[in-house]
């Protein structure tokens, strides 16, 4: 069995990476505004009430819901409850949440030695 151990450069290259991708997911992120308002409505109405959160109400009086599972607007609803209802707060949930955790999710998928190809 060989194993190989890591550079001592790897490490610092993958926290690079994840901030380069952390870096260049937040770029212009205050020119995205509400994104789709249907929705951005939703995710508020959701963040006010865990009936509506739960239920996926529209509207805050929890009477009509949206046309998606409420699971799909919940990350957006917490996001919402945690950094407040603006553009910039909707956005750090989702977006770049999920786009910062794909760098090292990307980085522990790949096997180990399997690069530079042609070892």
């Amino acid at each position: 069995m060989d194993v190989r151990r890591e550079p001592r450069w790897s490490r610092w290259a993958l926290v690079a990476a994840c901030a380069l991708g952390g870096v260049l997911y937040g770029w212009a992120l205050g020119s995205v505004g509400y994104g789709n308002s249907y929705y951005a409505a939703a995710a508020r109405s959701m963040s006010q009430s865990w009936s509506n959160f739960f239920f996926g109400a529209f509207d805050p009086l929890g009477v009509s819901t949206v046309d998606k599972p409420p699971g799909a607007l919940w990350v957006q609803a917490l996001s919402g409850r945690l950094f407040g209802y603006h553009g910039l707060g909707r956005v750090l949930g989702t977006r770049d949440g999920a786009g910062g955790a794909e760098v090292p999710r990307a980085a522990a998928a790949c096997p180990r030695g399997a690069w530079p190809p042609g070892r």
